[in-house]
């Protein structure tokens, strides 16, 4: 970043931050900015996406403070390496931003003593077991990787591929790479015919797909989403009887398209809002004596994502739990009634807020006859991935 640039660039990040309401994720919103401005070469683009997510990143820690100085902030907390901004603007900390992060905070401290560090992330929440407020307001500051998994039998292609390409990457097992942001993978892979761009931990909750004696289980993806878990399923029961659904018809459509690259095929995809009843006639189509398997991925705060989606920082409430709650109180309630006996529910959230996560399993414990099998947070944080929440539950046969 050259010095004479600093001013222009925050001058235009402020401007975005302005704008930005909090209502789609905020690469989208800036991808419509630099659209509408096409004067912003890649350069310019690159840097003033870095200072808005400096901003973004530390959360409501200091919100007393004008943006400029949010961003000053931020950039000191997130880097270790100075490209100008900091002697630019605030040269007592340049002999500083290669200290431990505690030491970090004291100077922030001393030059803005309104900043609150329990405000990154929000200190007051209950977390699953076994995560920690200091975890999480860790991840809100450590850089997000691109994950690959590779599809059965792709292990030669895929890593042929990722040699000739010359791109730097991580091989975290035979079926899973890393690639830092930025790395364009579709230029050298047939993305979900070879690999499937999925979160390390999203990939590990098919540690949780339970072993069945039948061949050709019958499984419905019930929050399907864009098919990341869809595919995954197929991946792991090459016979398996597939049925996906979604509440919208935009992510059906990009399902399809998906799976049309990925050479699979779902049995019977459709639409349903499962926080309603499922209706009568949708369910006369579903197997008379249940599924094997259901998955519900279901919507959450997404609070184990935030380190990759710093924005949401800024527009928590925390009233959006219990909204979140009493929607995935009523989606499993409403399948529950198809898991057939000795069938299984798979319970996922991307968050990591108890109420969210065994809240809801106490709860259905509590309103059915199924039992728990196995649960527990699923992190990768320090990989740059995200934070998962699963548990497998079985209705067992009489």
């Amino acid at each position: 970043m050259m010095n004479r640039f600093i001013h222009s660039y925050l001058r235009t990040a402020e401007l975005i931050l302005n704008y930005y309401n909090g209502q789609e994720p905020f690469t989208d919103f800036l991808k419509r900015y630099f659209k509408q401005e096409p004067k912003f070469g890649s350069r310019d683009r690159r840097t003033i996406t870095e200072l808005c997510f400096c901003y973004m990143r530390i959360g409501k820690s200091l919100e007393s403070e004008i943006i400029s100085n949010q961003i000053l902030v931020g950039y000191f907390l997130t880097h270790s390496i100075d490209n100008g901004l900091i002697e630019a603007l605030k040269p007592s900390w340049s002999d500083k931003i290669g200290l431990l992060f505690k030491q970090k905070i004291e100077c922030v401290l001393s030059d803005f003593p309104a900043f609150d560090e329990n405000h990154i992330f929000p200190s007051h929440t209950t977390l699953s077991d076994g995560l920690t407020h200091n975890e999480m307001k860790a991840a809100c500051f450590s850089k997000s990787s691109v994950f690959l998994r590779v599809r059965p039998g792709k292990e030669s292609t895929v890593s042929k591929a990722i040699e000739n390409a010359g791109v730097e990457h991580k091989k975290i097992t035979d079926t899973s790479y890393s690639f830092a942001n930025g790395v364009k993978i579709d230029q050298f892979l047939k993305l979900n015919k070879d690999g499937v761009i999925q979160d390390l931990s999203s990939q590990q909750t098919s540690r949780y797909f339970p072993v069945f004696k039948r061949e050709q289980p019958v499984i419905w993806d019930a929050c399907a989403a864009s098919g990341g878990k869809s595919i995954m399923l197929k991946d792991q029961y090459q016979k398996l009887t597939l049925y996906v659904s979604d509440m919208r018809d935009s992510i059906l459509q990009q399902l399809k398209s998906r799976f049309d690259e990925a050479g699979i095929k779902a049995d019977k995809t459709f639409k349903a809002d499962l926080t309603e009843s499922v209706h009568h006639s949708l369910s006369k189509t579903f197997p008379k004596e249940g599924f094997d398997l259901i998955v519900a991925d279901v919507p959450c705060t997404g609070s184990g994502t935030w380190g990759r989606n710093p924005e949401w920082l800024r527009v928590f409430k925390e009233e959006d739990i219990k909204k979140y709650q009493d929607r995935q109180m009523k989606i499993t309630k409403n399948i529950i009634p198809f898991v057939k006996k000795g069938g299984y529910l798979l319970y996922i959230t991307c968050s990591v807020f108890k109420e969210e996560n065994e809240d809801v399993i106490e709860y259905i414990l509590a309103n059915s006859r199924l039992k728990i099998v196995r649960s527990g947070s699923i992190s990768h944080f320090e990989e740059g991935g995200d934070c998962l929440y699963a548990a497998l539950l079985t209705l067992e046969a009489e």
